[in-house]
């Protein structure tokens, strides 16, 4: 059974698939301009940032969110943010009726982070040119570690939510993440709200001075974080 969404969304359910933002572009190429959940069992071309393999493990959530938001890239960069917000609210929610203690936090520029270890990231891809420098479509894409995580050793800790005793199915995580969304979207209110997003996020982001190391693909800097500016 599909789980009840806010109102004003469909979802398609895959019990495989590439990737859920390939999916999401696919469809909106095709045509497609309602708001689209795309929720798969197990991805086989899964990816994050500049490229990289997204490591897929049966039990976790992949899922993408189809937006279309006629509106200049600089605009559309802030729903990264919402995202961002919207995943670590729902995740703090989870850990509010358990009995666990976890550290919700955010890392810059899209990890999703339980006591300082890598259990979720978000993707952002558009397709499309409307009017001017406008973007036709959004592929929110979220991966999140529900139930396993790497076994290999990477550059950077990783966890799962089950390591910290917080027990609850891809479907609930899924349900509570798209109505969390449909409340961050209505906040952000396509960049009227912004304000109020960046404030949530300063709430779950790193402390003022704490060392940051920053790659940027080919140059590393340090330094302390000082705080977001509008």
């Amino acid at each position: 059974m599909k789980p009840k969404l806010p109102p004003g969304y469909a979802l398609i359910c895959f019990d495989e698939i590439d990737s859920t933002n390939l999916e999401a572009l696919r469809r909106a190429e095709n045509g497609v301009r309602e708001p689209l959940w795309i929720v798969a069992k197990r991805q086989t071309k899964g990816r994050g940032r500049r490229g990289r393999t997204w490591i897929t493990s049966q039990g976790n959530l992949f899922a993408t969110l189809l937006l279309h938001v006629p509106m200049p890239p600089r605009v559309l960069a802030d729903l990264s943010f919402v995202a961002a917000v919207a995943v670590a609210h729902m995740l703090k929610q989870l850990v509010e009726k358990s009995s666990c203690q976890v550290d919700v936090r955010l890392k810059w520029p899209n990890d999703i982070l339980l006591n300082n270890a890598k259990v979720g990231g978000i993707l952002i891809e558009t397709t499309g040119s409307g009017s001017g420098q406008d973007a036709n479509a959004v592929a929110i894409g979220i991966g999140l570690n529900v139930a396993s995580h790497p076994s290999e050793i990477l550059a950077y800790p990783t966890t799962d939510f089950s390591e910290h005793g917080l027990s609850a199915s891809c479907d609930e995580v899924f349900k509570q993440l798209a109505v969390s969304f449909d409340q961050h979207l209505a906040v952000w209110q396509k960049g009227a709200g912004f304000a109020s997003i960046r404030q949530r996020w300063l709430d779950f982001g790193p402390a003022i001075g704490q060392e940051l190391t920053v790659d940027t693909g080919g140059d590393t800097f340090t330094g302390s974080f000082a705080g977001l500016d509008q």
